[in-house]
């Protein structure tokens, strides 16, 4: 039960890409960080959830060296089902959007590349994934073919389609095609969910909208619109923050920047690992939308925390010109190896640095 000395905040914490469900990201990663990293502070999770209109959650009893005691409830909003996934679309929508994808990197690696040098050789393993990725696409598209000449979803005369169907199963024969998926099975991540990543990428910087289904930023914002005024409704919380973490950061950028609310109450907003520099680099709208995020009413306090260990992050793309006393980037040394640094596993080390974990709960 709360006593009167005890203050009840909320966190809505906006994940990666990678989230595979909802809370994976608070079961996997912040449990074990604000319970175990940090030895000033009694941290534990309550076993059972929270709950409030609208939003589940998991409630964090914190209790200081001084005696003072807090419970921070955690929102962890998935987003992930939101999103078309590429692999399950038709060989022939998979073909083609191979194309598109590849000259969209192809052309946004010299943009991306002014941004860093690093940025630059990751476009250039992302230009190889994808044509790896096409390869393998293309094999079974005219394997497919060979075996049903409407395949594709038109008819293909059947003589061609004997030729291209015999194509099909050279290629897959050949020393490249297992030279290829050797390469491709060492990813720290599956080449299918890495290509489902560059292409959620493409769609939402080109602000992408469906015929009859609306926005993409659209429904992504209304989930996370819905979330932050379902706890800002809620007069028991004094303090409301917003976490983000890698595409989390872009998603949450965008909301705030445009976000309204007749609560007075302000928001503290923290970012981990964020890609805005490079998202922003290839679409102006994004450069808009954090300028606006930084102007906003509604934001107290911007805590930007970034590491040159993450090769998949830099600072918030905020010139000294802009900044104001609201915002502060913090450059923390994550504590990964060479080759964690190089696959991209050091992405999520934020959530096991104390001086991260410290904002976050204090």
């Amino acid at each position: 039960m709360q006593t009167d000395k005890e203050t009840q905040e909320v966190i809505i914490f906006i994940p990666a890409f990678t989230s595979k469900e909802k809370d994976y990201y608070i079961n996997h990663y912040l449990a074990i960080g604000l319970t175990n990293r940090l030895e000033n502070q009694r941290i534990y999770l309550e076993a059972e959830e929270v709950k409030i209109s609208g939003q589940t959650g998991r409630r964090f009893s914190c209790e200081d060296t001084d005696g003072m005691k807090k419970t921070v409830d955690i929102y962890e909003i998935y987003w992930k089902d939101l999103i078309d996934d590429l692999n399950d679309k038709s060989i022939r929508e998979k073909v083609f959007r191979g194309i598109y994808l590849f000259f969209y990197w192809f052309f946004a690696l010299f943009k991306i590349g002014k941004v860093s040098k690093i940025f630059f050789l990751q476009i250039l393993i992302i230009l190889f994934l994808i044509i790896a990725w096409e390869y393998s696409t293309l094999t079974i598209a005219l394997t497919a073919i060979g075996n049903d000449p409407n395949a594709l979803g038109f008819n293909v005369p059947k003589d061609i389609a004997d030729t291209l169907g015999n194509l099909g199963k050279t290629f897959g024969s050949w020393p490249i095609w297992l030279i290829t998926s050797a390469l491709l099975s060492i990813l720290p991540i599956p080449a299918n969910s890495l290509i489902n990543l560059l292409d959620f990428m493409v769609r939402y910087a080109e602000d992408e909208t469906q015929k009859e289904l609306g926005g993409l930023r659209d429904k992504l914002r209304h989930r996370l619109a819905s979330a932050l005024n379902d706890t800002l409704n809620e007069t028991k919380y004094k303090k409301i923050t917003v976490l983000a973490h890698s595409l989390g950061t872009v998603l949450a950028t965008d909301l705030l920047a445009d976000y309204k609310h007749s609560s007075l109450k302000k928001i503290n907003f923290i970012t981990l690992g964020s890609p805005l520099k490079t998202l922003a680099s290839i679409s102006d709208w994004i450069s808009e939308e954090v300028v606006k995020c930084l102007n906003s009413e509604s934001v107290e306090k911007w805590h930007d925390f970034y590491s040159d260990q993450d090769w998949l992050c830099t600072k918030v793309p905020i010139s000294p010109a802009m900044e104001n006393n609201k915002f502060k980037a913090t450059s923390i040394s994550l504590k990964v190896s060479l080759i964690k640094q190089i696959t991209g596993e050091s992405h999520d080390a934020y959530f096991f640095d104390k001086t991260v974990l410290q904002k976050i709960i204090e």
